[in-house]
């Protein structure tokens, strides 16, 4: 048994449980629909779109990187930008082979890199998910206000509505039954971690983890320039509703879309990215097809501009973070190089 538990935590084994799901999405994004179709919708891309796309990615990359950077130097922590920037990129990375892994791979390296607690860094992650769950529900709110007609309607009809209509008297009492018996588990831990019976050694690890952790979660509270964070945030999302502007305004069948759908397409998007696939795939697929066809634009079109999107993200945060690695490497051999002559 023990045997079975490490092989289900090994990495390539987690890998090859989620990947069916990333597949079976893919096929439903992709059903029906032929290469000619698909590749066709690339023909008339505008390079120049595509050039202003890539650019706003790389200035989200750099705004989430500093933004992270805020939330971890806070009273005497020193996080660089690049060591920030190299562990976002990795994390992106790390998503693409176990989902939410990446946020465990991120504080990792630059825990690694720096003289940061895994658990602090880990503690800031938490409290920039919570500020980024904020700003989804916000800019959602947004989307169905500037497109009530169409976006409020289509997230009643594939959302809301089939999801209260999947509620049963059986199903409500099995979800209530489920939530007690997770909340008196954790009852039941904090117990056993308070009154020691797990041992002397392991309440200690956890009191000290707990403090660390902490300690990154109440980042927010210390922050110096709490409104420079807010811009950071501000920006972020601001970025992220441009590269979905300007990657349809790269397409000839998604160019008359316009603000507000593009608005509409980066909630739904978000959505699918947090379903969890690896990196989204399939899952931002599917989401931005079911989108654009209420927004008429027809199958193949649709999946040009997800994988445009979606591909194109991946492909960019993969260059920069093999420039950080060489960037890293050649600097530790340089730095290698210039010990070694020292010494002589």
């Amino acid at each position: 048994m023990a045997k079975l538990g490490a092989y289900l935590k090994h990495p390539a084994v987690k890998v090859l449980l989620v990947l069916p799901f990333s597949v079976l999405l893919l096929y439903l994004a992709f059903r029906e629909v032929e290469l000619d179709s698909f590749l066709a919708s690339f023909r008339g891309a505008s390079v120049g779109w595509i050039t202003i796309a890539v650019l706003i990615s790389t200035a989200s990359f750099f705004v989430r990187a500093v933004r992270w950077q805020q939330l971890m130097n806070v009273e005497h922590r020193t996080v660089t930008f690049f060591d920030a920037l190299y562990g976002l990129l990795f994390g992106y990375f790390v998503n693409l082979l176990v989902p939410r892994a990446g946020e465990v791979g991120r504080c990792t390296l630059v825990a690694k890199r720096t003289q940061l607690p895994l658990a602090t860094t880990l503690g800031t992650v938490v409290t920039e998910r919570l500020i980024d769950l904020i700003s989804t529900l916000i800019v959602t709110l947004l989307a169905v206000i500037v497109s009530f007609d169409r976006f409020g309607s289509f997230l009643w009809k594939t959302v809301f509505a089939p999801f209260f209509a999947s509620f049963s008297s059986t199903k409500v009492f099995v979800l209530l039954a489920l939530f007690v018996g997770v909340f008196l588990a954790f009852l039941l831990l904090f117990y056993l971690l308070r009154s020691g019976r797990f041992g002397n050694r392991l309440r200690s690890w956890w009191n000290d983890k707990k403090a660390a952790l902490w300690d990154g979660i109440q980042s927010i509270v210390k922050l110096k320039s709490k409104w420079l964070f807010v811009v950071y945030t501000l920006l972020l999302w601001g970025c992220y509703w441009l590269m979905a502007y300007t990657i349809s305004l790269a397409l000839p069948a998604t160019a008359q879309l316009g603000g507000a759908a593009s608005l509409a397409i980066l909630v739904v998007g978000t959505f699918g990215m947090i379903i969890p696939a690896q990196g989204g795939i399939g899952s931002f697929h599917l989401a931005v097809v079911l989108w654009l066809a209420v927004e008429g634009v027809a199958r193949p079109d649709a999946l040009a501009y997800a994988t445009l999107s979606h591909e194109g993200q991946i492909l960019l945060y993969v260059v920069f973070l093999a420039l950080c690695y060489l960037f890293t490497f050649v600097r530790k051999r340089t730095k290698s190089n210039t010990d070694g002559q020292g010494k002589k």
